[in-house]
Protein backbone atom coordinates (compact mmCIF):
# COMPACT_ATOMS: atom_id res chain seq x y z
CA UNK A 1 0.00 0.00 0.00
CA UNK A 2 1.43 3.29 -0.59
CA UNK A 3 0.35 6.94 -1.08
CA UNK A 4 0.62 9.30 -3.50
CA UNK A 5 4.14 11.47 -2.46
CA UNK A 6 5.26 8.51 -0.37
CA UNK A 7 9.24 6.40 -1.19
CA UNK A 8 8.27 3.39 0.48
CA UNK A 9 5.69 0.50 -0.09
CA UNK A 10 4.31 -2.22 2.26
CA UNK A 11 4.01 -5.44 1.49
CA UNK A 12 1.56 -7.72 3.81
CA UNK A 13 2.19 -11.14 4.35
CA UNK A 14 -0.19 -13.48 6.42
CA UNK A 15 2.66 -15.22 8.99
CA UNK A 16 2.41 -18.76 10.72
CA UNK A 17 5.77 -19.29 11.28
CA UNK A 18 6.36 -21.29 8.64
CA UNK A 19 6.06 -18.64 5.85
CA UNK A 20 9.87 -19.34 4.43
CA UNK A 21 9.21 -17.08 0.79
CA UNK A 22 8.67 -14.36 4.11
CA UNK A 23 11.27 -15.39 5.55
CA UNK A 24 13.89 -15.54 3.21
CA UNK A 25 12.87 -11.82 1.96
CA UNK A 26 13.72 -11.27 5.81
CA UNK A 27 17.24 -13.03 5.36
CA UNK A 28 17.89 -11.82 2.05
CA UNK A 29 17.26 -8.04 2.95
CA UNK A 30 19.50 -8.90 6.39
CA UNK A 31 22.43 -9.52 4.34
CA UNK A 32 22.51 -7.17 1.39
CA UNK A 33 21.52 -4.25 3.76
CA UNK A 34 21.00 -0.92 1.44
CA UNK A 35 22.71 -1.45 -1.56
CA UNK A 36 21.78 0.06 -4.62
CA UNK A 37 21.71 -3.08 -6.67
CA UNK A 38 18.59 -4.60 -4.91
CA UNK A 39 15.09 -3.69 -3.95
CA UNK A 40 15.23 -6.06 -1.07
CA UNK A 41 13.06 -5.32 2.16
CA UNK A 42 14.52 -1.89 3.34
CA UNK A 43 12.21 -0.97 6.01
CA UNK A 44 10.53 -2.09 9.41
CA UNK A 45 9.40 -6.03 10.20
CA UNK A 46 6.22 -6.05 12.38
CA UNK A 47 4.66 -9.01 14.18
CA UNK A 48 3.02 -7.65 16.91
CA UNK A 49 -0.71 -7.01 14.26
CA UNK A 50 -2.27 -10.27 14.80
CA UNK A 51 -0.58 -12.82 12.52
CA UNK A 52 0.21 -10.62 10.02
CA UNK A 53 4.42 -9.82 8.62
CA UNK A 54 5.19 -6.21 7.62
CA UNK A 55 7.93 -5.66 4.95
CA UNK A 56 8.39 -2.17 3.70
CA UNK A 57 10.29 -1.85 0.24
CA UNK A 58 11.37 1.05 -1.54
CA UNK A 59 8.96 2.75 -4.21
CA UNK A 60 10.65 2.48 -7.43
CA UNK A 61 8.84 4.68 -9.27
CA UNK A 62 9.30 2.94 -13.31
CA UNK A 63 7.69 -0.32 -12.42
CA UNK A 64 9.44 -3.06 -14.14
CA UNK A 65 11.83 -3.91 -16.82
CA UNK A 66 9.32 -6.42 -18.00
CA UNK A 67 6.38 -3.71 -18.57
CA UNK A 68 9.45 -0.87 -19.58
CA UNK A 69 9.96 -3.26 -22.61
CA UNK A 70 7.07 -5.29 -23.40
CA UNK A 71 3.98 -3.26 -21.72
CA UNK A 72 1.31 -1.96 -23.25
CA UNK A 73 2.24 1.00 -25.74
CA UNK A 74 1.37 3.42 -23.04
CA UNK A 75 3.55 1.72 -20.32
CA UNK A 76 6.67 1.15 -22.22
CA UNK A 77 10.09 3.31 -21.99
CA UNK A 78 11.83 4.71 -24.64
CA UNK A 79 14.90 3.00 -23.90
CA UNK A 80 18.01 4.37 -26.25
CA UNK A 81 21.20 1.99 -26.37
CA UNK A 82 22.85 3.54 -23.23
CA UNK A 83 19.80 2.90 -21.17
CA UNK A 84 19.96 -0.38 -22.38
CA UNK A 85 24.02 -0.76 -21.38
CA UNK A 86 23.40 0.97 -18.43
CA UNK A 87 20.76 -1.47 -17.33
CA UNK A 88 22.54 -4.71 -18.34
CA UNK A 89 25.90 -3.80 -16.30
CA UNK A 90 23.62 -3.16 -13.05
CA UNK A 91 21.74 -6.00 -13.02
CA UNK A 92 25.40 -8.02 -13.80
CA UNK A 93 27.39 -6.04 -10.89
CA UNK A 94 24.38 -7.11 -8.51
CA UNK A 95 24.61 -10.19 -9.39
CA UNK A 96 28.62 -10.29 -9.04
CA UNK A 97 27.56 -9.11 -5.41
CA UNK A 98 25.35 -11.92 -4.90
CA UNK A 99 27.72 -14.51 -6.39
CA UNK A 100 31.59 -13.02 -4.91
CA UNK A 101 31.13 -10.35 -2.97
CA UNK A 102 27.95 -10.79 -0.41
CA UNK A 103 29.37 -12.25 3.06
CA UNK A 104 26.86 -15.56 2.14
CA UNK A 105 26.76 -16.39 -1.40
CA UNK A 106 23.30 -15.53 -2.72
CA UNK A 107 21.88 -17.44 -5.84
CA UNK A 108 18.81 -16.10 -6.86
CA UNK A 109 17.14 -18.55 -8.79
CA UNK A 110 14.23 -16.44 -10.87
CA UNK A 111 16.44 -13.85 -12.70
CA UNK A 112 13.90 -11.70 -14.94
CA UNK A 113 12.53 -8.78 -16.78
CA UNK A 114 9.83 -8.87 -14.22
CA UNK A 115 11.83 -8.88 -10.93
CA UNK A 116 14.01 -6.36 -11.95
CA UNK A 117 12.82 -2.67 -11.06
CA UNK A 118 13.77 0.63 -12.70
CA UNK A 119 13.25 3.79 -9.98
CA UNK A 120 13.01 7.17 -11.49
CA UNK A 121 16.58 7.58 -12.82
CA UNK A 122 16.39 4.21 -14.56
CA UNK A 123 18.37 2.59 -12.50
CA UNK A 124 17.70 -1.07 -12.23
CA UNK A 125 17.51 -3.11 -8.91
CA UNK A 126 17.27 -7.04 -8.59
CA UNK A 127 13.63 -7.69 -6.81
CA UNK A 128 11.99 -10.47 -5.43
CA UNK A 129 14.25 -12.43 -3.58
CA UNK A 130 11.80 -15.21 -2.19
CA UNK A 131 13.41 -17.95 -3.69
CA UNK A 132 16.91 -17.38 -3.04
CA UNK A 133 18.99 -19.91 -1.98
CA UNK A 134 21.82 -18.56 0.32
CA UNK A 135 25.12 -20.82 0.74
CA UNK A 136 26.55 -20.26 4.38
CA UNK A 137 28.89 -23.01 3.32
CA UNK A 138 30.71 -22.27 -0.07
CA UNK A 139 29.50 -25.56 -1.40
CA UNK A 140 30.42 -25.63 -5.42
CA UNK A 141 26.00 -26.89 -6.34
CA UNK A 142 22.83 -27.59 -4.40
CA UNK A 143 20.65 -30.12 -5.55
CA UNK A 144 17.64 -28.52 -4.69
CA UNK A 145 14.26 -28.91 -5.33
CA UNK A 146 13.49 -26.63 -8.79
CA UNK A 147 11.54 -23.18 -8.30
CA UNK A 148 11.92 -20.73 -11.06
CA UNK A 149 10.48 -19.55 -14.39
CA UNK A 150 10.42 -21.74 -17.03
CA UNK A 151 12.51 -20.31 -20.14
CA UNK A 152 14.39 -18.33 -17.94
CA UNK A 153 15.84 -21.82 -16.23
CA UNK A 154 19.36 -23.23 -17.06
CA UNK A 155 18.98 -26.61 -18.63
CA UNK A 156 20.70 -28.71 -15.35
CA UNK A 157 18.89 -26.80 -13.11
CA UNK A 158 15.67 -27.39 -14.76
CA UNK A 159 16.44 -31.17 -15.67
CA UNK A 160 18.45 -32.18 -12.38
CA UNK A 161 18.21 -29.62 -9.26
CA UNK A 162 21.42 -29.11 -10.18
CA UNK A 163 22.06 -25.69 -8.59
CA UNK A 164 25.42 -23.56 -9.01
CA UNK A 165 25.62 -19.31 -9.29
CA UNK A 166 25.78 -20.25 -13.41
CA UNK A 167 21.85 -20.59 -13.24
CA UNK A 168 21.82 -16.48 -12.61
CA UNK A 169 24.00 -16.43 -15.34
CA UNK A 170 22.21 -18.26 -17.81
CA UNK A 171 18.88 -16.04 -16.72
CA UNK A 172 20.68 -13.49 -16.97
CA UNK A 173 21.96 -14.50 -20.56
CA UNK A 174 17.68 -14.40 -21.68
CA UNK A 175 17.30 -10.91 -19.63
CA UNK A 176 20.18 -9.43 -21.86
CA UNK A 177 18.71 -10.89 -25.05
CA UNK A 178 15.13 -9.23 -24.06
CA UNK A 179 16.91 -5.62 -23.69
CA UNK A 180 18.72 -6.27 -27.08
CA UNK A 181 16.14 -7.43 -28.92
CA UNK A 182 13.00 -5.84 -27.46
CA UNK A 183 11.18 -9.26 -27.20
CA UNK A 184 10.32 -11.16 -24.71
CA UNK A 185 11.64 -14.69 -24.19
CA UNK A 186 8.02 -16.15 -23.34
CA UNK A 187 5.72 -13.93 -24.56
CA UNK A 188 4.19 -17.22 -27.88
CA UNK A 189 2.01 -16.02 -30.55
CA UNK A 190 0.64 -18.84 -31.92
CA UNK A 191 1.73 -17.55 -35.23
CA UNK A 192 5.36 -17.26 -34.79
CA UNK A 193 7.45 -20.38 -35.54
CA UNK A 194 9.66 -20.29 -32.02
CA UNK A 195 8.08 -20.03 -28.43
CA UNK A 196 11.36 -19.08 -26.93
CA UNK A 197 13.38 -15.98 -28.24
CA UNK A 198 16.25 -18.27 -27.08
CA UNK A 199 15.56 -20.97 -30.04
CA UNK A 200 14.95 -17.91 -32.50
CA UNK A 201 18.25 -16.52 -31.78
CA UNK A 202 19.61 -19.98 -32.02
CA UNK A 203 18.18 -20.71 -35.24
CA UNK A 204 19.59 -17.41 -36.41
CA UNK A 205 22.98 -17.80 -35.76
CA UNK A 206 23.08 -21.36 -37.25
CA UNK A 207 21.69 -20.27 -40.72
Amino acid sequence: MIQEGESDSTVYYNYDGRFSQGDNKIETGQVLGNRQDFSSNAGTLDREEGNQLLLIYEYLENNSLARALFGRAEQRLNLDWMMRKKILLQIARGLTYLHEESRLKIVHRDIKATNVLLDKDLNAKISDFGLAKLDEEENTHISTRIAGTIGYMAPEYAMRGYLTDKADVYSFGIVALEIVSGRSNTNYMPKEEFVYLLDRVTYLLLH
